[in-house]
Parts: structure tokens; sequence; C-alpha cells
């Protein structure tokens, strides 16, 4: 299931405002792999 640029934009926001360390390569992806604890598959 994928998700629209706008809400992994918006998990993205929050994920980072929680602290998390987010790379650059990793917004670039599909991003909806991202486990949650700093892995994320494209």
């Amino acid at each position: 299931m994928k998700n629209s640029k706008k809400q992994i934009d918006k998990m993205i926001a929050e994920l980072k405002a929680n602290g998390y360390e987010i790379p650059d390569w990793c917004n670039m992806s599909i991003w909806a792999h991202y486990d949650g604890m700093g892995g994320c598959w494209g």
C-alpha cells in the first residue's frame, strides 16, 4: 500500500519532530517501508 506524497511529507515532519533522524535518501524513496526505528527501504 503506497502513501501519497502529502501523507509521506506529513509522516516525515512528525517523525523529525519526535527526534527521528531520517536520511534524505530515505525521503526520496517510496517510504511506505520505513520501519519506524531508523530503517528504510525504497
